[in-house]
């Protein structure tokens, strides 16, 4: 439940992929305050024929976009596996990373290890609510504050240099042993955009 920032942190060197995270409950809701069931899918609350064709589209979407993400990563994976030359450009870049973190007097490994404690008193499960609720809110400050001290770091002009590099490199090499990888990252940026306007209509449905 709780994701954990790797030691190692794993930069994303071919796109930058939205997070789109409204999942189809989060839509609902925005569909005039209803929800969408359980996890088997069942109906909390009746939707409109409307908003229930638009939830099922957008879902629809959602899944084709997660074949195309799964697709590239499949490609990157083989490249980066294969590939000391990106191998290392990644380590260097992710030491660039931690060291402009550190400058800011930011200690990635101190944040990292205080989230996965909280984490770990959360898997536990014996506490309180309330007890489990102040973690849960705590556990959040701390994870914007190092994706704060992060992406501070990614702004850094060595950094971004560095990251392009990088980015120049996997690309080339999925390229070469998938020709139809520049096809599929339009495909995917196509599709991310088509939910930003779906999520952007769902807010005029209300």
């Amino acid at each position: 439940m709780f994701r954990i920032f790797q030691k190692s942190m794993r930069v994303v060197v071919v796109v930058s992929v939205a997070a789109l995270m409204a999942t189809s409950v989060a839509l609902a809701q925005q569909l005039g305050g209803q929800e969408v069931g359980s996890h088997e899918g069942t109906m909390q609350q009746q939707l409109s024929p409307e908003q229930l064709a638009f939830v099922q589209e957008y879902q629809q979407k959602q899944r084709e976009l997660s074949r195309l993400q799964e697709q590239l990563a499949a490609v990157e994976q083989k490249v980066v596996e294969s590939n000391p030359e990106i191998q290392q450009k990644r380590s260097a870049l992710e030491d660039k990373v931690v060291e402009q973190m550190r400058v800011q007097g930011v200690n990635p490994d101190q944040m990292i290890e205080e989230l996965r404690d909280i984490a770990g008193q959360l898997d536990q499960g014996l506490m309180t609510d309330d007890e489990r609720m102040a973690l849960i809110r705590e556990f959040e400050q701390k994870r914007k504050a190092f994706l704060n001290a992060q992406q501070r770091a990614l702004e850094d002009a060595e950094v971004q240099s560095m990251q392009q590099d990088l980015r120049d490199t996997v690309l080339t090499a999925m390229v070469e042993i998938e020709p139809a990888t520049e096809e599929l990252i339009q495909q995917m940026l196509i599709k991310e955009q088509e939910l930003i306007q779906m999520q952007q209509r769902a807010m005029q449905m209300q």
